[in-house]
């Protein structure tokens, strides 16, 4: 009898460090497919029309040969400002979630890139690696948003883990004007320490101990250093302005991350607006005109 119950912790034991980890890594690098929704070109080009602009697609290749595609919301001739800006959906997401927006800042001028980004989509792509890919896929559709026009201001606007993204790419890409990061994570490490719990049941103690093997499979598997992924360190370094958005809400990414991101910046780089009330990248629900009037005035850095 106690060789039997010897024989189940064993088996409770591997599930725990062995089953969960690589369960768990392979649902983060790729997603269900039934959540790579296909876009919606008809509404794409309705909003297009509302906002007084033309749409056109988009595609860029990915440094390991991966099409990435998108749409161009172009401003009639006599309302372009002169500006560019990138639009950076969440993972799960994909460029339908960002054509609000779109019609926002094309409304108002700006050229803007709503894209799908790797593994999301119609986009290619083996694994969604949550910046150590896609931090380079951001300069490459920089190189896309300026080769449109010469001379181009260039803006950037992400949310939740493509705002990671986005802070992880500007020690590199500093073509950008400024940057607006909403709930974006501090570390990979950190937000998926907290995820865990709410995906697994796991005690917090115990769920931390996943991370380990969890990370090593990441890395031996896919050659995935996840403990690279560091918002926080990108930040650290970035020549650019960064306003910081997070609901206080937000369930999923704690505004802890936030304040890390701001204290961590160059002095004078950033500035955080924490929203009461607002969850999870929901800020422009919550507080829609201040919302928009914090961005507008951002993006004229």
């Amino acid at each position: 009898m106690k060789r039997v119950r010897w024989v189940v912790a064993g088996l409770v034991l591997a599930l725990l460090f062995i089953g969960v980890p690589c369960y768990l890594t392979e649902s983060a690098l790729h997603l269900d497919p039934a959540r790579c929704v296909e876009p919606d070109r008809a509404r794409a080009e309705a909003i297009a029309c509302e906002a007084g602009a033309t749409l056109e697609a988009a595609e860029v290749r990915g440094a390991d040969g991966a099409r990435l595609r998108g749409w161009t919301f172009v401003p009639a001739l006599e309302k372009d400002n002169g500006k560019a800006v990138l639009l950076l959906h969440g993972v799960g997401d994909s460029r339908r979630g960002m054509l609000g927006f779109a019609r926002y800042f094309s409304s108002h001028g700006f050229t803007a890139i709503a894209a799908d980004w790797r593994s999301h989509g119609i986009s290619e792509g083996a694994e969604v690696t949550y910046g150590l890919r896609e931090r380079d896929d951001v300069s490459r559709w920089a190189d896309y948003a300026l080769s449109l026009r010469a001379g181009a201001k260039l803006y950037g606007f992400g949310m939740s883990m493509d705002a990671a993204v986005l802070l992880q790419a500007l020690p590199r890409e500093t073509r950008f004007r400024s940057v607006v990061a909403e709930c974006s994570c501090s570390t990979f490490r950190d937000a998926a320490a907290e995820r865990i719990p709410r995906m697994t049941g796991l005690p917090a103690a115990l769920a931390s101990l996943v991370l380990v093997p969890a990370f090593t499979y990441g890395s031996l598997r896919y050659g995935l250093d996840f403990n690279a992924i560091s918002p926080l360190a990108g930040i650290q370094q970035t020549p650019i302005p960064v306003l910081l958005i997070h609901g206080l809400a937000d369930y999923r990414t704690a505004p802890e991350h936030s304040r890390r991101l701001l204290a961590a910046a160059p002095k004078g780089m950033a500035e955080l607006w924490e929203v009461p009330g607002a969850q999870h990248v929901r800020a422009s629900e919550v507080a829609q005109i201040e919302f928009e009037n914090r961005v507008m005035r951002w993006f004229e850095k």
